[in-house]
């Protein structure tokens, strides 16, 4: 895993007060993944889920500057968004 995506995974548990372990991280291939991913933790604790998606989608444009165009459930990390 790159740097860069070293540093999503970090602002992604940032953003949503979740703890992502290395091994899960190597399970999640698209946004789609992450945003169950990210659903499951919350649900988990009883913490609104709410907005996932959006959150997420928002991290990656302001903070990684990916292309809105590019952005979709199945978009994966390694090819379409060139995390590496």
């Amino acid at each position: 895993m790159g740097l860069e995506a070293i540093e999503f995974i970090i602002r992604i548990e940032e953003t949503f007060g979740v703890r992502i372990t290395d091994g899960e991280a190597e399970k999640i291939r698209t946004i789609g993944d992450l945003e169950q991913f990210t659903i499951r933790k919350l649900e988990a604790e009883q913490r609104s889920s709410k907005g996932v998606y959006e959150a997420i989608v928002r991290v990656l444009i302001e903070d990684f500057d990916r292309k809105p165009s590019r952005l979709s459930r199945q978009a994966t990390f390694a090819d379409d968004l060139e995390f590496n």
